[in-house]
């Protein structure tokens, strides 16, 4: 019986460690006979450790250094055992090891299936997966050359969302830091060059450069020290449902779908679920939006993708944070959430995740489009909009242009630019419109002055 037992016992062992061992491992493994790993150990004891010794009433200060010494400690010790059983290994083979401690894990590549196993058992390593290279998806750039958006007074996503109502109560992110993981940022365009921090304000882990660059030019912890993570959700659209991006597909972050300036959900943008979480959890404009390029520091053009619409989220909750200092990740996530705008959206005819199109929150839009001024407003309820500005006047294109037709209020169409001129009022906008061949729309701010643009088409309003 005994020896039955101690069998028994020996199965359940052997049985917990090979569960640890990812399915792609195993296969790499039995293939090849070794394999680049991530090597996840437990963190509890560190946030554990952190919590118990932050005063109450710390500064976000202090809460980040706890929170950085805690996980310097963890990993020094949880991670020893590793170290030494790849002391010799690393000498005698080609096993490469990188370490990080903000997510408890270590990195291996070429590991052997001995060494694998020999880790697996050590109780305070958690799993060991696949180390996965990921590749980021190409945002796509318009033919249209971007200076006929370059001076357009507010783009027309940060319209949508109603920024500016909120700049117009003061409300303007001062003081929040709004940081960009991607493939670096050319810091010197003009559009950057004075709010960039330059104090720790930049990090290259691959090529450790000194000064903030962009070679390619896309450009867990987190929620503890109050940061707010937002990710694209992605764009493969068009692939169908359930291929949302990691990390975009965790629940522990905001995943971000793209619409246009009409509210559809653009024809790229991915689709959710993501396994069991619903995704994205919000959309926001990401359909011909001005982008500063990296080619040179006064540089624009026209990108459409979901890593357009993420940049909308993130200002936005900077927006938020502003007028709600100390807020934390669930209280804003409730904000944008509860908040956002579904009335006005047109979804595409399809059904993801067993969600119907026009239930919200689902696996296209998620709970819907933002609407940030909504957001900080439902913590404020004395905040109204104000009312509507009439600084601009287009022409209606279905009336004589020799009577330079029914001026319109608040309307602008989308696209079909010919050129942009400043002229002091709509009737000289109007006539210049009339001698300009193919001009059949005009559209005038009183911006900078007056300003005049033509348009060869009536696009979306």
């Amino acid at each position: 019986m005994v020896q039955y037992q101690f069998i028994a016992l020996a199965a359940l062992a052997a049985t917990a460690v090979t569960s640890k061992i990812s399915v792609q491992v195993h296969r790499n493994l039995e293939v090849a006979k070794q394999s680049n790993v991530v090597v996840k150990f437990h963190c509890d004891d560190a946030l554990a450790t952190h919590r118990r010794r932050l005063k109450v009433g710390a500064s976000r200060t202090e809460t980040i250094e706890s929170l950085v010494d805690s996980l310097k400690e963890h990993t020094t010790t949880s991670q020893a055992s590793v170290k030494s059983l790849l002391a010799n290994q690393i000498e005698s083979t080609a096993v490469e090891v990188g370490t990080t401690w903000i997510d408890c894990s270590m990195y291996i590549d070429n590991a052997p299936t001995d060494l694998v196993q020999k880790i697996a058992a050590l109780p305070e390593v958690k799993s060991i997966y696949e180390s996965v290279v990921m590749e980021l998806g190409e945002t796509k750039s318009d033919d249209e050359p971007a200076n006929v958006v370059v001076n357009e007074a507010i783009a027309w996503g940060v319209k949508k969302i109603q920024a500016p109502a909120l700049w117009a109560k003061g409300i303007k992110g001062d003081g929040i830091v709004v940081a960009n993981i991607d493939t670096g940022v050319r810091h010197t365009h003009e559009s950057l060059k004075s709010n960039w921090r330059s104090e720790y304000g930049w990090f290259d882990p691959y090529n450790k450069s000194g000064v903030p660059n962009d070679a390619e030019g896309h450009g867990t912890h987190w929620r503890e020290v109050g940061i707010i993570p937002v990710f694209p959700n992605g764009n493969d659209g068009l692939e169908g449902c359930a291929y949302s991006d990691y990390p975009a597909g965790s629940p522990h972050v905001i995943a971000v779908g793209n619409t246009d300036d009409n509210d559809s959900l653009a024809i790229d943008s991915s689709l959710g679920p993501f396994g069991k979480h619903r995704k994205p959890d919000i959309s926001a404009p990401g359909v011909r939006i001005r982008s500063a390029e990296k080619f040179k520091d006064d540089s624009f053009s026209l990108k459409s993708g979901t890593s357009m619409s993420a940049p909308h989220v993130a200002g936005a909750i900077a927006l938020y944070l502003s007028a709600n200092k100390g807020a934390s990740y669930d209280q804003v996530y409730k904000a944008l959430t509860e908040n956002a705008d579904t009335d006005t959206l047109t979804p595409p005819d399809k059904t993801c995740g067993g969600i119907a199109n026009t239930k919200y929150p689902n696996n296209l839009f998620g709970y819907g489009r933002l609407n940030i001024f909504n957001a900080v407003a439902a913590d404020f309820p004395g905040l109204t909009l104000p009312p509507p500005s009439k600084s601009t006047q287009v022409l209606n294109p279905f009336n004589d242009l020799s009577t330079c037709g029914t001026l319109e209020v608040n309307t602008n169409y989308i696209g079909g630019d010919l050129t942009s001129v400043n002229l002091a009022t709509a009737e000289s906008c109007c006539a210049e419109c009339k001698k300009t061949p193919g001009c059949k729309l005009f559209v005038w701010y009183t911006l900078n002055g007056g300003l005049c643009r033509l348009k060869d088409t009536q696009g979306p309003k």
